[in-house]
């Protein structure tokens, strides 16, 4: 995987991010916790976010894109814990 795509990912999740957490994006702090094997070592899998005293784990998902098969968007899903007050 190219660095631009992952680096696209990433910030795409601190828009997110910022966005579910009511806080600037440079305050928070991304930890990749696991990588698509078969997509390349560096395509983020599942990202931990942390800042203004929370944290939260989001996953990365292929979807099916709207105009059909091999079209794949990619996704950020909040994790089913939701939102944590950080420790």
């Amino acid at each position: 995987m190219e660095k631009h795509k992952t680096d696209e990912l990433l910030r795409s999740l601190q828009r997110r991010a910022s966005f579910d957490f009511g806080c600037p994006s440079d305050q928070l702090r991304l930890t990749i916790l696991a990588v698509h094997d078969d997509a390349g070592a560096d395509m983020p899998k599942q990202v931990g976010v942390q800042g203004c005293e929370r944290r939260a784990t989001y996953t990365m998902e292929f979807l099916s894109s709207f105009w059909g098969p091999g079209d794949e968007e990619t996704g950020w899903r909040l994790d089913t814990a939701g939102i944590q007050a950080a420790r």
